[in-house]
């Protein structure tokens, strides 16, 4: 394909030269948009899953000290460690099949939740549960297992049993084991802070779309697309006279405030119709002329949109086939091809063998032409009645109503039907719902995120609580010994709340530090906001200490009122 464009180039340069065929996979381009996307989804499930698994081997670890008398006398008796292994590995393969088999069941409702929020997810129809999906699942269940069961229990059958053995039932953690469980803190404050950044910059990306500026004014717009069929619309004229009696009829209707038609409607992916100009008094290196846009319009298009008019003037009733050519600019083409030059009066040329030239009457504003996230392209609008090719068969007409557009469209059709009664209309929507569309998947991004993101401060903050709570359980003799001694009982919350604060703000620098760096992965996905928003950090630095300070202060308060008399007599 590239050697047969290499050869059209060499055989008609006029038209040819500097267009290059590009082939890519189909998958690639139905797909290929969403990739990055699916894998930051797929990153935000894995950090959500390993905030899980830190929390059931915390659970699982926190159980195993609280047996340790029972290990060590097991092991002292001469039990194999194989068999305790087992045991462990039994108990831990239970909870992780258990919540394996419900997210599954989840997953079954979530699907159809998915896709009610993106209808328009590529391959939507293929999405499912099946047997890849399943194994995959319970693959992870089972490594999850492995690692959270079997690990906390070979870590304390390492511990010798007689120094298991000496302690009584109250006796304190010690410092390994108090390191553990801090570790243990840190690594979910680091799973949750990565989580909470990444879903921050998707909100604040969301945000930023709400407000960018559109060039035009979406309420109370329909957009009806037309398409004439060749049979009986193949020349150049009956096509013009098609759409010029559609518009008329329409404008005569109540209801409408203005209409008109164009090919390239607002938040079209393609834009227009793809060429390269000439502008007469200006050379271009062969195959470098300037790109840019063709948007043949018809009747009132600007003033449907309320595209404002810079420059000049609107097309009118005398720019006819047989009237001289024109053109209107969008400011995007005065800033790139003309600069400083006045663009009233210029003139400028659809590179072909026989360059047919326009006069340049106006320039209106850039809209968002293809997606919000891009600029407008350079463009040109040309008066659909001055067209030359006759393939151009196709137009949405743009009409503004005073109230709600769907409301006027039995009037549309009757409008149009009265001009071809076996004119089929292709698709109706209104210009709101356009946006909607184009905010479509930002909106699911930050809504499945966000689960992700409340998911994982949730079950971070219960394993910060949980974990915190079992340290100071673990610590209860020594705390017991020390009010005895006359410890002051707000000194001893401090210490507690501020270990706790310590682990917290451990995991969060260390969290931010990795948000910072894998930073630039997301750059595509982002709008309006760096990856490293000072805004978005500071608000995750907030959530998280709160949640830090809240989890510490519950068990710290409790401690403080532990009874020591009553501590001290269990052993």
């Amino acid at each position: 394909m590239r050697r047969i464009s290499e050869q059209l180039a060499e055989a008609y340069p006029k038209t040819n030269l500097g267009k290059v065929v590009d082939p890519m996979p189909l998958i690639s381009f139905i797909a290929g948009p969403s990739e990055p996307v699916l894998w930051l989804l797929l990153a935000a499930v894995a950090l959500v899953l390993l905030i899980a698994s830190l929390n059931l081997a915390s659970l699982l670890l926190a159980r195993a000290l609280e047996r340790r008398r029972d290990i060590a006398t097991r092991l002292a008796l001469g039990a194999p460690r194989a068999r305790l292994s087992r045991q462990a590995m039994m108990e831990s393969l239970l909870l992780s099949v258990g919540g394996a088999t419900h997210g599954i069941l989840v997953a079954l409702w979530a699907r159809d939740l998915v896709l009610t929020l993106a209808p328009d997810l590529p391959r939507s129809a293929d999405l499912g549960l099946d047997w890849r999906v399943l194994l995959f699942a319970i693959g992870i269940a089972l490594l999850t297992a492995v690692l959270t069961g079997l690990l906390p229990t070979r870590w304390l059958m390492r511990a010798s049993p007689a120094r298991a053995l000496a302690g009584g039932r109250g006796q304190t953690a010690d410092r390994g084991q108090r390191r553990l469980l801090g570790g243990l803190v840190v690594a979910e404050v680091i799973a949750a802070t990565v989580m909470l950044v990444g879903c921050g910059l998707v909100l604040r990306t969301f945000d930023q779309l709400h407000r960018v500026e559109l060039g035009f004014d979406t309420e109370n717009v329909l957009l009806v697309d037309l398409v004439l069929p060749e049979a009986r619309y193949s020349e150049r004229e009956a096509q013009s006279e098609a759409f010029r009696r559609i518009v008329a009829a329409l404008e005569t209707r109540p209801g409408i405030e203005s209409v008109g038609s164009m090919i390239g409607k607002p938040l079209d992916p393609r834009g227009g119709i793809g060429g390269r100009f000439l502008v007469e008094g200006m050379t271009f290196p062969p195959g470098e002329e300037p790109g840019a846009r063709r948007r043949p319009i018809h009747g009132a298009t600007f003033d449907a949109l309320r595209q404002p008019l810079l420059a000049g003037r609107a097309f009118g009733p005398d720019d006819r086939a047989d009237t001289e050519p024109v053109a209107i600019v969008n400011q995007r083409f005065v800033d790139q091809v003309l600069g400083d030059a006045e663009p009233i009066g210029q003139r400028i040329a659809l590179r072909s063998d026989e360059p047919r030239w326009l006069t340049i009457v106006g320039v209106v504003a850039d809209i968002k032409g293809t997606a919000l996230t891009a600029q407008d392209s350079v463009a040109v609008y040309t008066p659909y009645l001055q067209r030359q090719a006759t393939w151009q068969r196709w137009g949405t007409v743009t009409l503004r109503t005073d109230g709600d557009p769907m409301a006027l469209l039995p009037t549309v059709e009757e409008a149009v039907w009265s001009v071809d009664a076996a004119l089929p209309l292709a698709a109706v929507e209104t210009l709101a719902e356009r946006h909607a569309d184009a905010l479509a998947g930002s909106r699911l991004q930050g809504i499945l995120l966000s689960l992700f993101a409340v998911t994982a401060l949730a079950l971070a903050g219960l394993g910060i609580y949980g974990l915190l709570s079992f340290g100071v359980q673990t610590r209860k003799r020594e705390i017991g010994v020390r009010m005895a001694l006359g410890a002051d009982r707000a000194r001893l919350v401090r210490a507690i709340v501020g270990r706790g604060v310590r682990l917290v703000s451990l995991g969060l620098v260390v969290g931010l530090g990795i948000a910072w760096l894998a930073g630039h992965s997301v750059t595509t996905l982002l709008y309006g906001v760096g990856p490293r928003d000072p805004i978005t950090y500071g608000v995750v630095i907030a959530i998280l200490l709160s949640a830090a300070l809240i989890g510490a202060w519950l068990p710290a308060t409790r401690a403080s009122r532990v009874d020591p008399i009553r501590v001290l007599r269990q052993d």
